[in-house]
């Protein structure tokens, strides 16, 4: 037994020996020269494309800065023309909101009564915080863009109202057909006689009204029309920072540990790199501009398809 136990031993000493030279022979530096230090002439190309790129990306937003600061000037001036903030506003304003439809409906000799909000729509997805410029662009969903703000009203015309009709409104078979004329008007009016942008989404005699809080009488005489409705107002997001790729971060991984070989071994490559870091500090103020400038666009085109659609 005391034999068998000798042998193994010897046979581990042995292979532990072998296993530890082994090893051994992977030094860092007999590791580092196995990767590859030169570029191929596929990665040569592709890298040159993608600086190239960079280089004119940067080049062209500080060139056309001066540009994009008047095109922000062109678009407040078109927010205040059309009064684009007023009709879709950055707060729910509910108290402004409930004066429009007021106010308009006096104008059909309708009166409203128990404006009540039935819910907020909810942002599912805030936006990036930022995006890379080399990436696919970025596009606002409707809910990032504004919350929509879903209401109810009474609307009604009371017999009182309806004597004092001007004598040359044609004749009409009921108070009922007369009230449901006058309300039809008015919400097809609903873009050119109220400042807040509202849309209809259903009309329905006032069940609750009538069910629980007026005589049959008082619903005969006043026709009560129960509208379901909504209205917008802008969120406070912004646009997210536009950043461009690290002109380093283009480079295969052993360039990234080891710049240095890369620069004397390709100098044009290099140079292009050096530009666009002597460029990148002058980017800042470019590129938060141009954010501007397209968030202004889709709040435009926001507010142009709703006016359109209204």
């Amino acid at each position: 037994m005391l034999k068998w136990l000798r042998i193994l031993n010897l046979i581990f000493v042995f292979s532990t020996g072998i296993f530890t030279g082994f090893i051994a022979g992977f030094t860092p530096e007999a590791f580092a020269f196995q990767q590859p230090t030169a570029l191929t002439e596929k990665q040569r190309s592709s890298l040159r494309y993608h600086l190239q790129n960079l280089l004119n990306e940067e080049t062209l937003v500080i060139r056309n800065h001066r540009a994009d600061l008047s095109d922000i000037r062109r678009q407040e001036k078109d927010f205040a023309e059309l009064r684009v903030f007023d009709r879709i506003p950055f707060s729910r304003d509910l108290k402004g909101l409930k004066g429009n439809l007021t106010n308009s409906a006096k104008l059909h000799h309708l009166k409203t009564r128990n404006f009540r909000v039935i819910r907020y729509s909810t942002e599912t997805k805030k936006p990036p915080r930022t995006i890379d410029t080399s990436g696919p662009p970025f596009h606002f969903g409707t809910d990032q863009l504004v919350e929509t703000i879903y209401f109810q009203v009474e609307v009604l015309s009371s017999e009182k109202t309806s004597k004092k009709l001007n004598p040359a409104d044609p004749p009409r078979q009921s108070e009922a057909d007369w009230v449901q004329s006058r309300i039809n008007d008015w919400i097809k009016n609903w873009s050119a006689e109220q400042l807040r942008i509202t849309q209809i989404d259903s009309l329905a005699d006032s069940v609750f009204t009538r069910a629980r809080s007026a005589p049959a009488r008082l619903n005969h005489r006043f026709n009560i029309q129960l509208i379901r409705a909504h209205a917008y107002r802008f969120r406070e997001n912004r646009f997210p920072e536009l950043r461009p790729s690290s002109p380093l971060a283009l480079l295969p991984q052993w360039a990234q540990r080891n710049p240095e070989i890369l620069s004397k071994d390709e100098p044009l490559l290099w140079h292009l790199i050096q530009k666009i870091q002597d460029l990148r500090p002058n980017t800042a103020n470019e590129y938060q501009s141009r954010g501007i400038l397209l968030l202004n666009n889709a709040r435009m085109d926001f507010f142009l398809s709703k006016v359109t659609n209204s």
